[in-house]
């Protein structure tokens, strides 16, 4: 086992904890008197339970460790609310990248020789369109690589991300898509370079992720409550993942599990991700000198991010290298989706480290471990967030107060449609970003509902903006022209460099014979028919593969989710029907709805296919959801996504 003078040695030659290399900082992080031992495991257990209650947390799970004295190890709230199952220590999550797992199994390989640091990995993964980029090991770990984020791809990811998913078809979602920037030039955040890191694990050692982590990183480390937790795999203590709504949570089961591979398929314990920390600092999964690599950053992985409070902050070999005052910490945090959150944070220097575990998505995790550091490491408290109130009960974890004005019937279905949204301003990986939003009225109420997501109550707020409690600092207002909505917008929180998204509502273009369309669809049931008979018609076209059909049906800006997770525009959409790289032999539709807002049309249903892709026959069953659009006087497919149920055949 190394000692801790080994470790600081180590420490002391990175950029990243080098006390010289640190910012002058405001008294407010001065050291605060340090209280005895009872009195600290007081506070931290009362900081626990706070955060539980304020944040609206269904469950956690909390390790504080100072040296080897372990100052807290407990559960707070529930791991199951349907059963009633108490949260423990010993209560395994979704623990995301648990601070620097796919670092530390690369760096491995570097230690048996099996690859550098600083190798061009083209030729370890030739099947991947590198676009003559070359992009080193450092740089998939380090989040320099300038690999395009799949996670931020909207409506091709989040409308199927419930369907279960090969690695091939994660990769295939960024695979070919431009570089954001030269590799190597700056740090930009990426899943993508993580999921080509464990692809690149696989390559090289010949057998599974989950198996060779469990061989050279969770038994050396004692992490014996941390394992493979795919879709169908039954985890024992596992939590369920939770959104917090309007009314209380719902179960996050919006996304599978294989959408996030060597990521959200590891499930373990606070205990175990301390138990990792640990071992990292002391040795026993890298040495001496790949521990320095993984914790000194390049000049191009440090962040420069005006919202991180720590102008140091930095990306190591796929851990975070961040400081809490004076105190350096390597670790990771995150929460998202799948309705976890984690946060690990290893103090070398004072041997302090603190794991939280949650389950429920957003930065809740994080913000209770740095509060736990701060009061071990004697550092003054982060301030008080507001709660929110609305209808004289409590919402918890908000930091805005929303209101719920009445809204009219006339205004509800003047906003009642469907709208695409897209960055207009934010990180340059947002530019890929497009999300279809649909609103429709339910009991008297506004519904929100974004493609493949659940329906949530939009708020009516005054002064034309709307919200919805689940994200309360988003702010929705609409374009009007003419008395009528043509445009969404929605701004995220109320900062000057707050970024907007806008986009226009799917509905028919003016034209001359707008008065005339507009008399022909007074009469609902009519205009169902024609939006049937219109669906029916692209059916019986792509059935006998009739390009001309399909072009004039669909919307010239149309997008084709398939049940696989890929997306076609409309141009590449036709030229796999026209080279015959998609042929189907059965076609069948049933359980067809359409629902009607204003000029835009939502069509959902079932389909069993039997279809030939890429000289393969495949038969599904799948769920669709289509949206057409009136423009011109005529019907037209503005998007279709498809979401596999089971196989037929």
């Amino acid at each position: 086992m190394r000692t801790l003078a080994l470790v600081l040695a180590v420490l002391s030659a990175s950029p990243a904890f080098s006390q010289q290399n640190r910012p002058t900082f405001s008294s407010s992080d001065a050291s605060v008197p340090s209280p005895d031992r009872s009195t600290l495991v007081r506070r931290l257990d009362a900081l626990a339970r706070a955060a539980l209650e304020r944040d609206g947390i269904p469950g956690l799970s909390v390790v504080v460790m100072k040296g080897s004295d372990t100052l807290l190890s407990a559960g707070y709230g529930f791991a199951d609310l349907s059963h009633h199952v108490q949260a423990t220590p010993t209560t395994r999550y979704r623990v995301m990248s648990l601070g620097g797992l796919l670092g530390v199994v690369l760096l491995q390989q570097v230690e048996d020789g099996r690859l550098s640091l600083d190798e061009d990995v083209s030729h370890l993964l030739p099947d991947f369109p590198w676009q003559g980029h070359r992009v080193t090991v450092r740089q998939l770990l380090d989040a320099t690589s300038g690999l395009p984020d799949f996670h931020y791809l909207g409506d091709a990811v989040e409308a199927n991300a419930a369907t279960p998913k090969t690695l091939e078809d994660v990769i295939s979602l960024f695979a070919g898509r431009a570089f954001t920037h030269t590799p190597g030039e700056r740090y930009e955040w990426t899943i993508s370079g993580w999921i080509l890191a464990g692809a690149l694990l696989e390559r090289l050692t010949g057998e599974p992720f989950d198996a060779y982590a469990a061989r050279r990183v969770y038994a050396p480390a004692g992490m014996k409550d941390t394992t493979n937790c795919d879709d169908e795999a039954v985890v024992p203590d596992l939590a369920r993942g939770y959104h917090r709504v309007q009314s209380g949570f719902l179960q996050a089961n919006l996304q599978s599990a294989s959408l996030y591979p060597f990521l959200s398929t590891v499930c373990g314990t606070a205990q175990d991700a301390a138990r990792f920390a640990l071992a990292l600092r002391t040795g026993r999964l890298l040495q001496k000198e790949s521990f320095r690599a993984m914790t000194t950053p390049t000049p191009a992985s440090h962040l420069h991010d005006p919202s991180v409070d720590d102008p140091d902050a930095a990306e190591g070999l796929g851990v975070s290298l961040r400081h809490e005052g004076l105190h350096a910490w390597i670790g990771d945090y995150g929460g998202g989706s799948l309705g976890y959150s984690g946060a690990l944070m290893d103090f070398p220097a004072e041997s302090v480290t603190v794991s939280v575990l949650s389950n429920s998505g957003g930065s809740n995790a994080y913000n209770l471990a740095r509060q736990l550091a701060r009061e071990v490491l004697a550092l003054p408290a982060l301030p008080d967030r507001p709660v929110t109130t609305l209808h004289d009960s409590t919402l918890r974890g908000s930091t805005l107060a929303l209101a719920d004005l009445p809204t009219t019937s006339a205004e509800r279905a003047q906003l009642a449609g469907a709208y695409r949204l897209r960055f207009d301003s934010g990180p340059p990986q947002f530019a890929v970003y497009e999300r279809t939003v649909e609103i429709t009225e339910r009991f008297g109420h506004l519904m929100l509902r974004y493609l493949g997501d659940v329906q949530e109550p939009l708020l009516a707020q005054g002064k034309g903006e709307y919200a919805v409690v689940s994200a309360p600092e988003r702010r929705f207002t609409f374009q009007m022209e003419q008395g009528k909505p043509v445009r969404m917008l929605l701004r995220y929180g109320d900062a000057p460099d707050a970024w907007w998204l806008s986009g226009a509502k799917l509905e028919r273009s003016h034209s001359a014979h707008a008065a005339d369309v507009e008399s022909n669809l007074q009469d609902a049931s009519e205009a169902v028919e024609r939006v049937l008979a219109v669906d029916e018609a692209r059916r019986q076209a792509m059935l006998h593969c009739d390009i001309s059909a399909l072009d004039a049906l669909l919307a010239d800006d149309a997008t084709i989710f398939w049940g696989d997770g890929t997306a076609d525009n409309k141009a590449s959409a036709l030229e796999l029907f026209r080279s015959g790289r998609l042929l189907y032999t059965q076609l069948e539709y049933d359980d067809t709805r359409v629902r009607l807002y204003g000029d835009s049309a939502v069509v959902t249903g079932q389909a069993r296919l039997k279809m030939q892709a890429e000289g393969h026959e495949e038969s599904h069953t799948v769920r669709v959801t289509r949206i057409y659009a009136h423009q011109q006087g005529r019907w037209r497919m503005v998007s279709s996504q498809a979401t596999r149920v089971s196989p037929t055949a």
